[in-house]
This record gives structure tokens, sequence and C-alpha cells, in this order.
């Protein structure tokens, strides 16, 4: 398993919008988008995902931990 990062938008409101995409041993991939709320949290994301595919999925549980919950 590693990441591929698409894209990193940072809203007005200081939303950070962060789209990878996960692909497996079977190269099979599926796109996600993760809202941030800090940029804390952006550059935590970023130093494990420049370190290489060994440390990608702390990148991934870092998204996770820091992922902005949506209303139901």
């Amino acid at each position: 398993m590693y990441l591929i990062h698409k894209s990193t938008i940072k809203d007005y409101n200081g939303v950070i919008e962060i789209s990878v995409c996960i692909v497996n041993e079977y190269d099979n991939f599926k796109k996600y988008v993760y809202n941030l709320s800090s940029e804390y949290a952006a550059r935590r994301f970023f130093f494990y995902f420049r370190k290489g595919k060994q440390f990608h999925g702390l990148a991934l549980s870092i998204l996770n931990k820091f992922k902005i919950e949506k209303e139901k």
C-alpha cells in the first residue's frame, strides 16, 4: 500500500483539503478527500509522506486523526 498525493487546497476559512489516492499491491486505487482543521496536521502529513513508502501508513493515520467530521 502506498499513497499518491493529488492536490492540496487551502480555503479562506482555514480548512485544508488534501486529496490522495491509495494504491494497493494489485495496483487498484481509490481516491479520498480529507478536510483538515489545522496547518499543523498538514505539515505532519507531508513530513511522513515525503519520507517514502514505508511511512505512508503513518501519513494516512494522521489524515484520519485530524479530519473534520461532517455534520449529519
